[in-house]
């Protein structure tokens, strides 16, 4: 019995990535991918979308009700196709596994957004300065640089959400009321606390599904995930060099600016880097050891 090849199967193709389809209206609806069209919007909450299944599986986030529960950790789901997803994480196989590298991962999702380290894929756009992203949390912390509606009356500081204002205003400008036993370092967030407590205990509760790596803190995971995407979102004003996080965008800075804030307290030279400094002071140690070998050579004689 002939079997068809994949391009008779397929037989929409599209010219600008290569992917082919079965059906043409398949094709139409993936060419939104590159166009960055969404003809379908939300009546509430004006969020776009470029197919109209997306638009239905989005309006149940305006429904409160979560009526899917786990009846192995309670867990509640707005949609059954949710919690059959999230089953599979109690049931810890692998299933979906990548035909590029042959990684293996337990939620499909989690396959396609892996996927996406191999493509270059962007699907996450902002629609304020078209700048793409692989994942939409990224996407998300984005949009903070183009909104910040909730200024802070004690530093002038500006917040996205109310919600980060109030934060904001506890963390910077409260009272510091939770200590910790092991060092006494204090917090003024419970928070704080929990995350500072992971210091002591070394407890990583955030995983990278990419390559198994955790980490104490979400934010340090988000900053990870950007080794696999590729993302570098922060640019340099002055040379258009792009980093992966705010810190090395700081550092690289300094080549501009030209300060060196660490200084050395033996000879006063200063350094841009932290790490240039420590390099720097262990000549001081090695001629320390030199004179103190020299003079004990000499009460020896």
């Amino acid at each position: 019995m002939q079997t068809k090849n994949a391009d008779e199967e397929k037989p929409f193709s599209c010219r600008l990535c290569g992917s082919r389809f079965t059906r043409n209206s398949s094709l139409q609806t993936h060419l939104r991918i590159h166009t960055g069209e969404k003809p379908y919007s939300c009546g509430t909450c004006g969020s776009s979308f470029p197919r109209e299944y997306s638009l239905k599986l989005h309006m149940v986030t305006h429904n409160d009700e979560k009526s899917f529960r786990c009846e192995l950790c309670g867990s509640t789901f707005k949609r059954k196709c949710n919690l059959n997803e999230h089953r599979q994480i109690h049931s810890g196989q692998k299933r979906h596994m990548c035909n590029v590298c042959d990684s293996t991962f337990t939620l499909k999702s989690n396959l396609k957004k892996h996927v996406r380290t191999h493509t270059g894929e962007r699907p996450h756009s902002c629609n304020v300065c078209w700048a793409s992203f692989s994942h939409k949390p990224n996407l998300t912390s984005h949009m903070q640089t183009h909104t910040k509606s909730f200024p802070c009356d004690e530093c002038g500081s500006s917040f996205l959400t109310k919600s980060d204002l109030k934060s904001h205003e506890k963390t910077t400008h409260g009272d510091k009321r939770y200590s910790c036993d092991l060092c006494d370092a204090m917090f003024k967030t419970k928070y704080d606390f929990k995350v500072h407590a992971r210091v002591h205990s070394g407890d990583k509760p955030f995983t990278c599904e990419l390559c198994d790596l955790s980490f104490s803190q979400n934010a340090n995971l988000n900053r990870h995930l950007r080794i696999h995407s590729g993302e570098k979102p922060y640019s340099c004003e002055v040379c258009g060099c792009r980093f992966s996080s705010n810190f090395n965008l700081k550092i690289h800075k300094r080549l501009h600016t030209g300060d060196k804030p660490y200084s050395c307290n033996v000879c006063g030279l200063s350094f841009s880097h932290r790490s240039n400094l420590k390099t720097h002071t262990k000549i001081h140690t090695i001629n320390a050891n030199k004179k103190k070998k020299s003079k004990y050579q000499d009460l020896k004689k």
